[in-house]
């Protein structure tokens, strides 16, 4: 027999250096050996790197420098006084030097990036020199930019000259920077056709987005390098363990690049869906949320204001008489719903992404969503959801009376132990950190924070949410699921803005019984630095002093291993598997039945998350009949899981999806794979199951 077998040897802290063999053997004294050497660990060196675009155009006024010892400084380099557009120069060198801190030791580095008065190429291609009436004349027109890279997403104009008359066109480049365009020639009548094409270059005063406008952004990096150079009498590694620093930067770049992304969701009606074409309509709490994404984003990048006002336009086309907005598409997220009925919930959240837009409380749109809201308050406030929700839609509607009426309700329903402040609901889990909660704790934060100060409602009242919502944070620095995330990191943000100072140093203390004495320092120099330590006495007791006068956020993570709870589950998951053991190559089917269980009527979108056994791999052409399932939107593969993206689950509905997989490397003492499924945006609903090959276990069916 064949296999892998995994086993481990651990080595003393204090091993001697040098080189060692380890030997292994089987039962018929066949053996085989391997070389290792074991060497001194020290702290990495590092690079300092410059990274500059290819080329700077004419139209550049200024360069952007970030760096200083600690990673963090600003230098605005004014290229204008270059002359670009008189091309004095052909290239442009940026020199910098980063000085390790603790070291002194101080580390150069430099960039280069060439001048041009190329701003933008537009040319055709794949044009026939010739037309013949009736026949489609067919062609592409290729825009790329300064550095020859395609320009997607881009307007392109493109206008024909025939006979005295003209016509024009508005295309718009794919991601390669293609247009591409079919013309009808049966009203052509000369022999001559002109064509012709360009594309619009924005200037002006300020700052603009780089992609557009041609803002140099210069990022300064320290990366970690492998080495064999020695450092003292140690070799220098990288460690993927202990203390970490890491510098939090503006990245502008990736917030360009999410903006192109989140586009390619986007339907012709201006509407946004998870899954596009799969879908058959745009989604009203999608596109709201991108309007809102979008207006958050609109400061730092360039946003096209036509995006942001069609997606407006098709949210407005389903607000009713009375000022509710219509749930249309498919509501992945049903938290929206609430008690009261989902139109009021999703009217408040659309209402509050108009709000952070702009803040024009006249706008039409808004004035008659308000009018909704206000009949909704009008009756039993029988959702905290939404009346949290609401709380904060008032709140940016500068309307202080009915803002002020549903603090107080919610205050008066609070949880308030352990000094501590939140809100409950029924349906959440006694053992782990539910979204919903974390999602209307922080909308109350938002609520109280976005207008003037409420007597009894101060900063103090605050600050006891945000206690209670640092504890649900994960240590890296998310919550329960992704939508809680963005609105309790948006509620935080706005607290830190409240409480900044200006001023302030603190030191943290960290000791045990066990002798271990370690410190943290937080500054103004350093405070958006994040420092981590590892603690290695498990179980241990710990004692944190802290020193000085700022706000520091300390958090401890022990991360372990629990088999499912055993308490009521929201969901209920099964698995069978059935195989062919006989011959060299075994194969397996594996179904796996799921069920809600749970209060509501239908889930949120759901994922099936399946793990492959060891040494299996998946057989694609089951995918199949998976992605023909109406229920299934989507199918990923990802290191060994396979991914289900499921519409949603009806309460007490039962269904089973299929797979099969293959055994590709045989695996002794082969271990069962995992199964889970669970609530897209309330992960606290979940069910956990396993299953096993029956050519090793008898218990399960096998087929011939």
């Amino acid at each position: 027999m064949s296999g892998i077998l995994d086993l481990s040897h651990p080595m003393s802290a204090e091993a001697t250096q040098g080189s060692y063999i380890i030997t292994a053997w089987n039962e018929k004294g066949e053996q085989t050996s391997q070389n290792f050497d074991i060497k001194e660990y020290v702290l990495p060196k590092y690079e300092v790197k410059v990274h500059l675009p290819q080329t700077i155009t004419i139209l550049d006024n200024q360069a952007t420098l970030r760096t200083d010892k600690t990673g963090c400084a600003t230098q605005i380099i004014d290229v204008t006084r270059f002359a670009l557009n008189e091309s004095k120069f052909d290239d442009f060198e940026v020199e910098t030097e980063m000085e390790e801190y603790g070291t002194g030791v101080s580390l150069k580095g430099n960039g280069k990036a060439s001048f041009t008065d190329v701003i933008v190429t537009v040319c055709f291609e794949d044009v026939p020199q010739a037309y013949k009436p009736g026949i489609a004349y067919e062609g592409k027109i290729n825009v790329t930019g300064p550095d020859s890279t395609p320009i997607p997403n881009e307007p392109v104009y493109l206008f024909l000259q025939n006979s005295g008359t003209s016509e024009d066109w508005t295309l718009t480049t794919d991601s390669k920077g293609i247009a591409s365009f079919s013309l009808d020639t049966s009203l052509w009548s000369s022999e001559s056709v002109s064509l012709s094409s360009f594309v619009k270059i924005m200037q002006g005063e300020g700052k603009f987005s780089c992609e557009k406008d041609g803002e140099v952004s210069v990022k300064v990096s320290a990366e970690a390098l492998k080495t064999e150079e020695l450092c003292g009498n140690e070799v220098a590694t990288v460690p993927e363990k202990g203390r970490i620093d890491t510098i939090v930067q503006t990245l502008l770049v990736e917030v360009s690049v999410c903006y192109q992304r989140e586009l390619n969701y986007k339907h012709d009606d201006g509407s946004y869906s998870a899954f596009w074409k799969s879908d058959e309509s745009g989604n009203t709490w999608l596109t709201s949320f991108v309007l809102k994404s979008f207006g958050g984003a609109k400061p730092y990048i360039f946003v096209d204001p036509a995006h942001i006002a069609q997606a407006k336009a098709w949210l407005a086309s389903h607000q009713q008489n009375d000022g509710c907005i219509t749930s249309v598409g498919k509501l992945f997220h049903n938290g929206m719903k609430g008690g009261v009925g989902n139109q009021v919930s999703l009217t408040a959240y659309i209402t509050a992404a108009l709000l952070e837009l702009d803040g024009n409380t006249t706008d039409p749109m808004v004035e008659k969503s308000l009018v909704c809201l206000k009949a909704a308050v009008s009756d039993k406030l029988d959702s905290t959801y939404t009346t949290a929700l609401m709380s904060y839609t008032f709140a940016l509607a500068q309307n202080q009376d009915m803002r002020a009426k549903l603090i107080t309700h919610l205050d008066k329903i609070a949880d308030t132990s352990g000094g501590n402040r939140h809100w409950e609901r029924a349906e959440a889990s006694a053992w782990k950190t539910d979204s919903l909660e974390v999602e209307m704790t922080s909308y109350v934060l938002l609520a109280l924070l976005s207008g003037p100060s409420m007597p009894g409602f101060g900063l103090d009242y605050s600050t006891a949410i945000v206690r209670w919502l640092a504890q649900q944070q994960n240590p890296y620095g998310g919550f329960a699921s992704t939508q809680d995330t963005v609105v309790a990191l948006q509620a935080l943000a706005k607290y830190g803005a409240a409480t900044f100072s200006p001023e302030g140093a603190s030191t943290v203390s960290v000791s045990s019984a066990g002798g271990l004495n370690m410190e943290f320092t937080v500054n103004q120099n350093n405070r958006l630095l994040y420092q981590e330590e590892q603690l290695k006495e498990v179980p241990g007791d710990y004692n944190i002093k802290t020193q000085g006068k700022s706000c520091v956020f300390v958090q401890i993570a022990m991360h372990y291993n629990i088999p499912p709870p055993p308490d009521f589950s929201a969901f209920n998951i099964s698995t069978e598997t059935l195989g062919k053991c006989n011959g060299t190559k075994k194969s397996l089917i594996v179904s796996v039945d799921v069920r809600y269980n749970g209060r509501r009527e239908e889930t949120n979108m759901v994922i099936i998350n399946v793990k492959l056994l060891s040494g299996f791999v998946l057989d694609k052409s089951s995918l199949r009949p998976l992605k023909n399932d109406p229920t299934v939107k989507r199918v990923d593969l990802e290191e060994g899981h396979v991914i289900i993206y499921l519409d949603g689950l009806i309460q007490k509905e039962t269904k089973t999806y299929s797979l099969a997989i293959e055994e590709v490397v045989p695996v002794r003492n082969l271990k069962p794979a995992v199964v889970k499924v669970y609530d897209y945006y309330q992960t606290s609903d979940e069910a956990v199951s396993e299953y096993s090959s029956p050519c090793v276990e008898s218990k399960y069916k096998t087929f011939l």
